[in-house]
């Protein structure tokens, strides 16, 4: 599902690449804790690996299509995924990050680095999102890379089991250079997948 050569952005303590299916366990784990599942849209909560194979598998195929991008983060193993999903129409960037690397600035490195790299490549003025408004961390993440608020509404949580207040937001490539991200976020490197795939494989997972 993965084509021969994968876009890799290396940040300062970060190293970002597609998903991948030696990280079904990791995400799994992370995403399993309940702390983190009620904090995002779309996901159920027990999350199984089963539910993280069939989430690299969808955007796997995304990619391929040119709809997607998604990247796994990591430091000395997988500490998080983020994508930005629908370049079809206007493109929305989601993440997560694994309890205990909250705190330390890992999302606004990965989201600076991943949105840099979205609007030095594709056609985009502008990327949306959204927060849990009790997400202060993730609110304090789009607040430092520029997004603006543009909406209130309460959305369905699949990890609390009932509706939650919520924000939209929303990046333009301008706010994004006005903060001073739009530059030197990230190196993009290219690297064969067969190479990452059996790298990963030996848990040699950051390069």
């Amino acid at each position: 599902l993965l084509e021969d050569n994968m876009d890799i952005l290396v940040t300062k303590r970060l190293t970002l690449r597609p998903p991948l299916e030696v990280d079904i366990d990791d995400i799994a784990e992370f995403i399993g804790n309940k702390n983190v599942s009620r904090m995002l849209a779309r996901v159920p909560y027990p999350y199984f690996p089963k539910d993280a194979e069939w989430w690299i598998e969808h955007v796997s195929r995304n990619i391929d299509a040119g709809l997607d991008m998604a990247f796994t983060i990591h430091r000395e193993r997988l500490i998080g995924a983020i994508t930005v999903e629908g370049f079809d129409g206007v493109p929305k960037l989601g993440y997560w990050l694994a309890e205990p690397y909250w705190g330390k600035g890992f999302a606004t490195e990965a989201a600076a680095a991943v949105l840099s790299h979205a609007f030095k490549t594709r056609d985009v003025e502008r990327i949306a999102s959204g927060v849990f408004t009790d997400n202060h961390g993730s609110l304090n993440v789009q607040k430092k890379l520029g997004f603006k608020l543009t909406g209130h509404d309460a959305l369905w949580s699949p990890g609390r089991g009932e509706m939650v207040d919520h924000v939209t937001t929303e990046l333009t490539r301008r706010d994004f250079a006005s903060a001073g991200h739009a530059a030197g976020q990230a190196i993009p490197v290219t690297w064969d997948a067969a190479l990452i795939a059996d790298a990963a494989s030996r848990s040699c997972l950051c390069l």
